[in-house]
């Protein structure tokens, strides 16, 4: 009986490991539809990416910052680390990601959109301008 039935599983393995791959996002979205919030999609090279890293710094790590984002936006962190390691399941979402919304594969790269992630708009950050970004941040809420 086993035999019969585990070549049937089988068929279904990868169907699973792709749904397994989009559990991270697809909870920043259920999240974000449930609160009613916009999603901040954040690209990251955490451990390489001098900009990113002064990102994390400048905007990330300031508690007053954080915080007032977090009541705005779900704040999703689609890392892509060279030095630590992220599950086989993470990066596989990471990589969808990039793959929908980081083509080109800018560090760091922000964006922000709707919980349908429908109206996608490129937030501009330069390390040391930490009012420009949150300006721009404000002005981006007029999503739709």
């Amino acid at each position: 009986m086993i035999r019969k039935v585990l070549p049937f599983f089988t068929l279904f393995l990868p169907l699973f490991s792709f749904a397994q791959s989009e559990i991270f996002f697809e909870h920043s979205i259920r999240q974000a539809k449930e609160e009613k919030k916009p999603i901040l999609l954040v690209f990251s090279g955490s451990d390489w990416c001098k900009a990113c890293m002064n990102f994390d710094k400048e905007i990330l790590s300031d508690q007053s910052i954080y915080s007032e984002l977090n009541q705005t936006f779900v704040i999703h962190i689609a890392d892509f680390p060279r030095g630590k390691g992220l599950s086989k399941e993470k990066i596989r979402d990471n990589e969808a990601l990039a793959e929908q919304f980081n083509p080109q594969g800018y560090f760091p790269l922000i964006i922000a959109l709707d919980s349908d992630l429908n109206h996608p708009q490129q937030i501009d950050y330069k390390p040391g301008q930490k009012k420009a970004f949150l300006n721009h941040l404000s002005a981006s809420l007029k999503i739709d």
